[in-house]
Formats: structure tokens, sequence, C-alpha cells
């Protein structure tokens, strides 16, 4: 019987063989071959009333010298996909019956570094605001939807005096991506206590304070924009550099933007820090993206 006719039923031994005749001119074609891929051929000739006991007596010393192995095989290749035992499969069968993961979000840890310019009122305080150093961490789905959580400090010294502000953030908005290129816009809202301390350390309230306030807590909001590059380091991880921008305004709940002053030796009043008002950031990001799978 042929091996592949639609009713062909593979054994299930761990070891076999297949017996195939074939009628020629003058003789007979015997083709034995063995699950393990070694191929044995014979050519027979016999009248035709002694061909079926010569083809059957033939048959039988192949396959019994091949599985005792006293014979060297005519032919070796690797045993053919119908050869394969019942509910054994090959390696690339296994692969295409196993279920693929299918892509899960990107979650990612990044750092920023930027400096921070003040536009707009106070007008006579200095436009550096301040150095910022933060961590942020988020998560950009499948459709490019990302969502971050961050925190931040930015400080500045001025003559013997430390301002401190401590900002949490949360964003949303889209990242494109495009072969290594990857663009992120986000819209952020902020909550960022400050603090005034003097060059020791220490906390001063006697001779700095803040002018036209009544928090100690900054509220805030605006867009950040950044553009960068991603380096594949694996399949599932990459790393990515980019430039960030980010504009944006906060005011003290009540008391709106205000200042912090000191008072001079002749009692001439002198502006410090600013608090508040609109801000623009310009700086770097750092962020290593990690890849997530799961089963359909």
């Amino acid at each position: 019987m042929a091996a592949d006719v639609a009713d062909f039923d593979p054994p299930v031994d761990e070891l076999f063989a297949y017996g195939l005749v074939h009628p020629k001119a003058d003789a007979w074609r015997v083709t034995v071959i063995f699950s393990d891929g070694r191929a044995f051929f014979r050519t027979i000739r016999a009248d035709a009333d002694m061909a079926p006991r010569v083809l059957a007596t033939t048959l039988v010393n192949l396959v019994r010298s091949g599985e005792e192995g006293t014979i060297e095989p005519d032919a070796t290749q690797a045993p053919p996909d119908f050869f394969a035992p019942r509910d054994v499969l090959p390696p690339e069968l296994e692969e295409a019956v196993t279920p693929p993961r299918r892509p899960g979000p990107d979650i990612g840890l990044g750092l920023q570094g930027a400096l921070v310019m003040g536009m707009g009122p106070p007008t006579d305080t200095d436009i550096v605001v301040g150095g910022v150093g933060g961590l942020e961490v988020g998560i950009r789905s499948l459709n490019g939807v990302v969502v971050t959580l961050g925190a931040r400090t930015l400080t500045r010294t001025e003559r013997g005096h430390r301002m401190l502000r401590v900002q949490a953030s949360g964003a949303a908005g889209y990242g494109w991506r495009w072969r290594a290129f990857e663009l992120v816009a986000l819209g952020y809202v902020s909550v960022e206590p400050w603090f005034l301390l003097s060059s020791a350390g220490r906390e001063s309230t006697r001779t700095s304070r803040p002018e036209d306030s009544s928090s100690s807590v900054l509220l805030g909001g605006g867009a950040r924009l950044s553009p960068g590059y991603r380096f594949a380091v694996s399949p599932k991880h990459a790393l990515r550099l980019g430039l960030r921008v980010e504009a944006g305004g906060s005011a003290m709940a009540p008391g709106g933007v205000g200042r912090i002053t000191t008072q001079s030796a002749d009692g001439s009043v002198e502006p410090l820090f600013r608090l508040g008002g609109f801000e623009v950031a310009t700086g770097l990001e750092l962020v290593w993206w990690f890849g997530t799978a799961a089963r359909p």
C-alpha cells in the first residue's frame, strides 16, 4: 500500500519498517524503509509461480537483518514526516501546534535630567529656576497609548539659601514608533511641595520669606514632547535615548504665583526664587523598555 493514500495510518511502534514491491519488465524491485531513515533495495528475478514466495522471503530477511543491524543500508536519510509515530510530533510540527505568545504591552523605567527656565511673572527673579533629576515608570499599550507616573526634584542655591521642589506627576498620551524612532507626546498633572533650606541644610524662616503665597504646595500641569532613538538590546528589551521638552505652569492654591525674597543689610528686599508660573524644561531622558508577552 502506498504511504500517501488518504487512509494511511502510521504504526505506533518506536521502530518500524515499510516494504514496497514494484514490478519491472523482467524483475521485481523490493524496497524496505525503516522509520529511522535506513533504506534497503533489492532486485529479484523469479518465475511467476515462485515470485510470491521469493519476494516474501526477501522482505522478511531484509526486515530482520535491518532490525538486527547485520547489514549495511543502501541509503540513509532523515525519516519522512509520515514515519513519525502517532502522538509523537516532529519539532517543526510541535512549534506549529504550540500556540505562539502574542505581544503584550511594554513597561518602561526611565531617568531624566533637565534645566528649568521660568517665563513671565514674577519678572524680577532669575530666568533659571533650577536643575531637575527624576525617575519615571510607564506602560505603553499595543496601540501606542502611554501612561506614566514620575517623581522629580528641582533645586537651586542662591545667596546661602537653597530651594527644593519635589514633584509627583501622572501623564497620559501617545507614543508613535517608526523603526528605531519613537516620539512620545503626553499631557500631565503635578503636585509639587516646595522647601526653603539654608546653606547648612536647615529650614530657613528668618532671613527669607515667601511673598503673595499661602500654600507650601504647587499644583500644575502641562505638555511633554520627547523624540528619541531606540536601541534594540534583545527581542524583548530596548534602550531609548531621547530629548525631553516640557512646558507647563503651576500655582499655589490659593495664592497664585509667588516668589521667595530675602532682606539685605540695608533693609531692601531682594528676590531669590520664583514659585510657580509658566516654566519650560529641556533635557535628556534614558528609558529601558521591557517587552511583555502572554499566551493567547
